[in-house]
């Protein structure tokens, strides 16, 4: 059908729209009812628009068999007793974290298996690095559920570790401001583990960044040589 070839030949940018909307949501989910209601609808749908990205079968199963056990895991806190919770967070973020490295891992796989770069190629290397953010967010988070007081922050954010929702939203801004190396120094790592996982994002952020851009460019340039050294067309006689 066209609008499927449609969507699938935009993919990356309604991957990159849901992702954005996910992470400009989740700060209001605390105090609005209906901040919680979009953030839901919109980790829905970026769960649902990852598909899209999937195009052979293994590709499939192997995202369904890790979405399952992370959606699960996710609505497990409105259906499981609060005894649970510690072990549906760890179980929840585990399969996230090994979910969201999957479509990182097609998504690169797919760019550097392209002959030619697009606009939605650019679009789709910007989103793996977002989703590889969320990631580690999700890791930091594991190393706190697992070990309480993994990270010392600062006084006037928090307030933003009493709560599970917004907890994640500090998480993904130490993540983000970690894997640009910007380092405000509000969030610091004190557990071992937690202090590995800040400089290894720290040094795949900068490596991202140069083989992407090398790549893309390179792409790009091939294109262009391609496009010059083909001969031009004879005109009718």
């Amino acid at each position: 059908m066209t609008w499927i070839r449609s969507v699938e030949r935009q993919k990356y940018r309604l991957l990159l729209v849901i992702i954005v909307g996910s992470l400009v949501t989740q700060p209001f989910v605390r105090d609005y009812a209906l901040g919680r209601v979009a953030h839901e609808m919109m980790m829905a749908l970026a769960m649902l628009s990852m598909f899209i990205i999937f195009q052979r079968k293994h590709e499939r199963y192997w995202a369904i068999v890790l979405a399952i056990p992370t959606t699960f895991g996710n609505l497990g806190k409105y259906l499981l007793p609060d005894s649970m919770d510690m072990w549906r967070v760890v179980i929840y973020l585990l399969f996230s974290v090994t979910f969201l490295c999957f479509v990182v891992w097609v998504i690169l796989r797919t760019l550097f298996q392209q002959q030619k770069v697009s606009t939605d190629h650019l679009i789709g290397a910007f989103c793996g690095y977002l989703l590889a953010g969320i990631a580690w967010s999700s890791m930091y988070l594991l190393v706190e559920e697992c070990s309480p007081g993994s990270y010392d922050i600062s006084p006037n954010i928090a307030w933003e570790m009493d709560n599970p929702d917004s907890r994640r939203s500090l998480f993904n801004y130490f993540s983000f401001t970690t894997l640009t190396t910007l380092g405000f120094g509000d969030v610091v790592p004190k557990h071992p583990l937690a202090c590995s996982l800040a400089w290894l994002e720290a040094a795949f952020g900068q490596f991202y960044v140069a083989v992407m851009v090398s790549q893309l460019v390179g792409l790009k340039l091939e294109g262009q040589s391609q496009r010059a050294e083909r001969p031009p067309s004879e005109p009718f006689a």
